[in-house]
This record gives structure tokens, C-alpha cells and sequence, in this order.
């Protein structure tokens, strides 16, 4: 198995109005644990979102400011190193570990993930590639709606299940997590977009993150780790999913596998029926 990179990641956020304190992502910036001064950023470009919330701001100026901070940061690696900081109105959060084997692969996923305008704020919806990030803010909506969101993200219960130490140290945050007999943890992970490489670089990265899991304190017996995978829709695509299925299969995975909003709906009934076996 490829051996993995150790990194960190932070994201950079704007607050345009210090009252109101409503700070929104714009950015995020990842670094080796090894080499804290070669950092790889990704900002946002269009800065839709600060518009929408503050329509008095320059997208001029919050990428002036953007573009100064970076420039800070380079100059002194260590403002990234000590927890929540950051200058006037860009704020970084504390930094996170991660463990991947392409760190542009792992930043243009967490990007997606945790920066890029959700669904309903893009101007045309992203139909022909579904992210990994669709694929959470899909299942969100629907287990919302099944009432079932709490239960697998905010209670203490599902808190403790879902945030796992690993055996590198680096602790790891499931999409959702329960119990039905055994502990059962789910992520999404996408396989609709991006270059072969890109693809298969998030099949190794997803299969390193199980091995490291596994051999940690988190990984408790009988522990079940499922991915909730979008296939790709074109058919280019089919022969890159074949390999990555390979890699996959490295590693004890419970994988299912979905195209449309439909299949997304089911799993999620599923899920919820188990829930209801567990507490009938």
C-alpha cells in the first residue's frame, strides 16, 4: 500500500463585519507535518457567498486581504501552527491532521467539502459530477427529513462515535456514526469527477485511512466502516471505478453503491430501519 503523506490543514475564513461575527470559508491552506513550510492553498474565487451575506463587501478587497495573509504566512510559517489566529478580517481555524497521497487531490476534495457554495447557491446545480460534498448534503436532507440528522451527527453519543483517533495519531471525523450491534461508521466518497489520477489517488487515500484506522485505539471489535460511494455517471469513467474498486477492496470496507437521488433516498430508509431494530 502506498505510504501515505502526513499534512494538516487549516481553513481561512472572512468575517467582513466584527458585530454580526458571521464568518464564512473561503479558503483553505495544507501543509506537510514535515515540511510546515511548503503550504498548498485553495481560495475561493468567485467569493459568491461573502456577497450574498455582506453585499457591502469589495471582492477586490477580500482578495487583496486573501493575497496578503497568504503572503504573511509564507513569511512566517508559525502564525498557521498556533490554533485560531489569523489578520483583521481573515480568520484560521486551529489546524486539523489528515492523511492522503496526493495533498492537491486532498485539498481540491476538501475544498469541495468544506469551502465551495453549497448546491442551492451555485447558479446551475451540479448534476453531471457529483462531489462528495453532494453526496453529504443529499444524505443530510433526506435523514433530516426521516428525523434520523441528530441522531447520526449531533448527539453526544453519535459525537463520540463519529470523531476516531487512528493509529498515526491523526484523528479522523466520520460523516455519520451509530450503533446497530456493533459500532457502524459511514463516509461518502465520490468517484464522479476529476482526472483518472485524481480518482485513484482517492481510492489509496480512503484505503490508507481504513489501514491506519484499524490499527488505532478507535477501532473497536466488530466495527463496521461503510462508504457510501457514488459511482460515476459517464462512461469514461467505468474502467477508472473498476480500479479504484481494487484498491478498495484492500481494506475490510462495506461499500454501497449509488447513481441517482433515488438510490441516495433508500440507503438512507435503510439506515433508518436499522436504527429502529436497534432501539425496538
Amino acid at each position: 500500500m502506498t505510504t501515505p503523506l502526513r499534512c494538516r490543514y487549516a481553513l481561512i475564513k472572512y468575517a467582513h463585519d466584527p458585530l454580526r461575527h458571521e464568518p464564512i470559508n473561503v479558503g483553505v491552506v495544507m501543509w506537510l507535518i514535515d515540511a510546515p513550510h511548503d503550504t498548498h492553498w485553495r481560495f475561493d474565487a468567485e467569493l459568491r457567498r461573502v456577497e450574498r451575506l455582506y453585499p457591502t463587501a469589495n471582492p477586490r478587497a477580500v482578495r487583496a486581504a486573501l493575497s496578503a495573509f497568504r503572503l504573511m504566512v509564507e513569511a512566517n510559517p508559525d502564525a498557521l501552527m498556533t490554533g485560531v489566529g489569523g489578520a483583521g478580517s481573515i480568520l484560521v481555524t486551529e489546524p486539523r491532521a489528515a492523511r492522503c497521497v496526493d495533498m492537491e487531490v486532498e485539498i481540491s476534495d476538501l475544498f469541495d467539502t468544506l469551502v465551495a457554495p453549497a448546491e442551492g447557491d451555485a447558479e446551475e446545480p451540479r448534476e453531471m459530477h457529483r462531489s462528495s460534498r453532494y453526496i453529504r448534503a443529499r444524505m443530510n436532507d433526506t435523514f433530516k427529513k426521516l428525523g434520523l440528522l441528530k441522531t447520526l451527527v449531533s448527539d453526544d453519543s453519535a459525537k463520540q462515535l463519529r470523531i476516531v483517533e487512528c493509529g498515526s495519531g491523526v484523528k479522523h471525523t466520520f460523516d455519520y456514526a451509530y450503533r446497530n450491534g456493533a459500532v457502524h461508521r459511514i463516509d461518502a466518497l465520490s468517484f464522479d469527477h476529476g482526472t483518472t489520477s485524481d480518482r485513484i489517488a482517492r481510492a489509496r487515500s480512503f484505503a490508507n485511512l481504513v489501514d491506519d484506522f484499524r490499527k488505532g485505539p478507535g477501532a473497536a471489535s466488530g466495527a463496521v466502516i461503510e462508504a457510501v460511494i457514488q459511482i460515476p455517471t459517464e462512461a469514461l469513467g467505468s474502467d477508472v471505478y473498476t480500479e479504484a474498486k481494487k484498491i478498495l477492496d484492500t481494506v475490510p470496507l462495506q461499500r454501497t453503491e449509488v447513481s441517482t437521488d433515488l438510490d441516495l433516498e433508500a440507503y438512507c430508509i435503510r439506515t433508518q430501519q436499522q436504527l429502529h431494530e436497534v432501539h425496538a
